[in-house]
């Protein structure tokens, strides 16, 4: 039994056809994926020095403080017992 040629054709074509968006499928995922990671780690990095910047700030905060200041700050937060407090 003989099979046409153009069938065979029309077949390989369709197969190949199917290849190439199967592996152009795969490469599209991987470029996404690269893509949101990028973004994970921009984002990721604009917090922390954000996080940085305020940590900055706080810390310029406290060592303006005087003694009473800082006294009063730590007691606020319960850090320093009762014994160490002066109530207002």
């Amino acid at each position: 039994m003989i099979i046409p040629k153009k069938p065979l054709i029309y077949l390989a074509v369709l197969i190949a056809f199917i290849a190439l968006v199967y592996f152009w499928r795969a490469e599209i995922y991987k470029a996404a994926e690269s893509l949101a990671t990028g973004q994970i780690n921009e984002e990721t990095i604009t917090v922390s020095e954000q996080s940085n910047k305020e940590a900055e700030n706080v810390r310029k905060e406290v060592q303006s403080f005087d003694d009473i200041q800082l006294d009063t700050r730590l007691c606020d937060l319960g850090i320093v017992q009762d014994n160490g407090c002066k109530n207002n």
